[in-house]
């Protein structure tokens, strides 16, 4: 009995060590060696624990955070353990002379995708609903996430702003609305109808930064649209390639059908 309390305060000791050991150790064989994976499977080895504790994939995180660490094939990473150990990439401490670098795909989303429903636009399509639905947008009280969830897979959406023509007895035979609900949601959706002309530029997701806000309280869709990129690069916060980005937004296809749309709903400013 005396010997088994014993085995258990030892192995206890050894599984608060273990995690300590592996970094010292790492970090000692880094310095002396300039190597990394050798340690580890040396305290691996002597803990006689399973090769789990063995890195084997490092998340890089975004395409934009391997790019500025300029990551290719054969460079030797400094890895050290986060949270709950789990490997993270530092730095780059080597790299190769010859730069050998996979090419990322293509990015599939961008600010001008996902206005109209599609398979493979679900997430950003409801991302976009619950930033509009937002308290500094248009703020639709009671509308969040779930509810924008349930309208989409209700397959009653065919646009961004589609919800602005639903009746009380549309939104009722949505699954788990109830018939107060309804009521109450088509009050809300009718209240965001009235809502500033600029409030619907962010519900839009234009490009414009706030600091412009302000010199455009007069304007409305189609002086918008008129502006070229020299009047937008006025504008303070604008300048000569957000000037392009806004152009290019107010033109494309797919907002000025939305902007048609919400002209024939009687939405202030278009």
């Amino acid at each position: 009995m005396h010997n088994s309390s014993l085995s258990g305060k030892r192995l206890g000791r050894q599984a608060l060590l273990f995690p300590l050991c592996l970094v010292l150790y790492e970090f000692a064989t880094y310095i002396g060696n300039d190597m990394i994976q050798p340690g580890m499977l040396s305290v691996v080895e002597e803990f006689g624990v399973g090769n789990e504790w063995r890195v084997q994939r490092v998340s890089v995180g975004s395409v934009s955070r391997w790019y500025n660490l300029d990551i290719g094939i054969g460079d030797q990473l400094q890895i050290s353990l986060a949270g709950q150990g789990i490997p993270r990439i530092d730095s780059v401490v080597w790299r190769t002379a010859q730069r050998n670098k996979p090419q990322p795909p293509a990015a599939r989303f961008n600010a001008l995708t996902c206005y109209f429903v599609t398979p493979e636009c679900a997430e950003q399509f409801l991302s976009r609903l619950v930033w509009l639905s937002s308290r500094s947008v248009l703020d639709i009280d009671g509308v969040g996430e779930a509810l924008w969830r349930a309208l989409h897979d209700a397959r009653s959406m065919e646009h961004l702003f589609s919800w602005l023509a639903f009746t009380p007895e549309r939104l009722q035979a949505i699954p788990g609305v109830s018939t107060q609900r309804g009521q109450r949601l088509w009050h809300q959706f009718n209240l965001a109808r009235e809502r500033p002309f600029l409030r619907w530029i962010q519900a839009m997701g234009v490009p414009i930064p706030k600091t412009a806000f302000a010199r455009l309280k007069e304007d409305d869709w189609q002086r918008m649209q008129e502006r070229n990129e020299e009047q937008w690069r006025r504008l303070p916060g604008i300048g000569a390639e957000r000037a392009r980005q806004l152009v290019t937004f107010l033109h494309h296809p797919d907002v000025a059908a939305l902007a048609k749309w919400l002209s024939g709903q009687r939405v202030p400013g278009f």
